[in-house]
């Protein structure tokens, strides 16, 4: 359950760099650098990240034309490569900066309830 709500994390963010144009490794750059700021990662775990999104953002654009011809499956492709996504950053965090990601993906999760309701 945890897990899969540190998938909503990715989402959400993901939603308002889905915003930007560019391609999935401009997104994805985007995003490392920003994960980069938040965690203060190591140069090899910039490059894991920068990976992680690249991988990710890819996997998104394949999976665009379903959200207007079956989006059920869109939503379960996506939630799907949100949470691979997430559990690949959290393998690549060191045990120190593991408590500000569940912190921000703590905080992330309330803002959605707050919107939700």
């Amino acid at each position: 359950m945890k897990q899969l709500l540190f998938g909503f994390l990715f989402i959400s963010v993901a939603g308002v760099l889905s915003a930007q144009s560019g391609t999935p490794e401009e997104k994805a750059k985007g995003m490392a650098e920003l994960l980069t700021k938040k965690y203060q990662l190591s140069d090899i775990q910039q490059e894991k990240i920068y990976q992680i999104q690249a991988r990710r953002f890819r996997d998104r654009e394949l999976i665009t034309p379903n959200k207007t011809s079956d989006q059920s499956l869109y939503l379960e492709q996506l939630k799907a490569i949100e949470y691979g996504a997430d559990i690949s950053v959290q393998l690549m965090l060191s045990e120190a900066q593991t408590p500000f990601y569940r912190a921000f993906s703590i905080e992330r999760r309330e803002k959605r309830a707050e919107v939700a309701s």
